[in-house]
C-alpha cells in the first residue's frame, strides 16, 4: 500500500499487524510494524516521529539479529537526522549504515549512505569529496543495478547540482570519476 501512495491504508494495515503480532507472541512481527510506521511517518515528513520509529525498529531488529534490516533502520535514523539539521547525527548514522552495508554486502544499502554521507560532505564544504561519494554511489547502483528510489533521486540530484555549481564541471567530472574508480572495495 505503501509503494502505491496509500498512506492511511499501508498506516492500517502497520497497526493490524503490529497488534496481531502482539497477539500471537511475534516479536519479529512488531518490530517490521515498527519499521514501516517508521517509513510511512517519513514519508509523510513527520521527521521527529519517523526518527523515533526507526530508533526502534533498529533495536528490536539488533535483537533479532536482522543486519540488513538494520543497516536500513540506520539509514532511515541518517535520513531524518539530516531532514532536522544533524548533520553530525546524520553522518554517524551513514557512516554506521555503510559499515552494516559493506558488511552485508549490500549494495543499495551501500550506495545510499554513500550518498548520505556526500551530502555532509558538501554541508562542510567539501564539493569534491561529495562529488567523490556521489560517483562511487552511482558506479555501484548501475554495475549492480540498485536503483535510487524515486526521493533518493531527488536528493542526488540535489546534491550533485549543489557540488557542479562549487566546482566546474571537469573537476566535478574528475572526481566523480575518481569515486567510480573505487568501485566496492573502498571504506567510503
Amino acid at each position: 500500500m505503501l509503494l502505491l501512495g496509500r498512506e492511511e491504508e499501508a498506516s492500517a494495515w502497520f497497526a493490524r499487524a503490529g497488534d496481531v503480532s502482539d497477539q500471537v507472541g511475534d516479536r519479529a512481527g512488531r518490530v517490521f510494524a515498527t519499521y514501516g510506521r517508521a517509513v510511512l511517518a517519513q514519508r509523510l515528513g513527520d521527521y521527529g516521529r519517523a526518527l523515533s520509529l526507526f530508533e526502534e525498529a533498529l533495536g528490536g531488529l539488533e535483537r533479532l539479529g536482522i543486519g540488513l534490516g538494520s543497516g536500513l533502520a540506520v539509514a532511515g535514523v541518517g535520513q531524518c537526522e539530516e531532514a532536522l539539521g544533524n548533520m553530525a547525527a546524520a553522518r554517524a548514522a551513514y557512516q554506521r549504515a555503510l559499515a552494516l552495508g559493506q558488511g552485508a554486502g549490500e549494495v543499495g544499502l551501500t550506495a545510499a549512505a554513500l550518498e548520505g554521507l556526500a551530502r555532509g560532505l558538501l554541508a562542510d564544504s567539501d564539493p569534491v569529496g561529495a562529488a567523490e561519494l556521489l560517483g562511487r554511489a552511482r558506479w555501484l547502483r548501475d554495475t549492480y543495478h540498485r536503483p535510487a528510489t524515486e526521493a533518493e533521486s531527488a536528493a542526488v540530484d540535489a546534491a550533485a547540482a549543489t557540488a557542479r555549481a562549487a566546482l566546474d564541471e571537469q573537476v566535478f567530472a574528475a572526481a566523480s570519476r575518481a569515486g567510480a574508480a573505487v568501485g566496492l572495495r573502498g571504506a567510503g
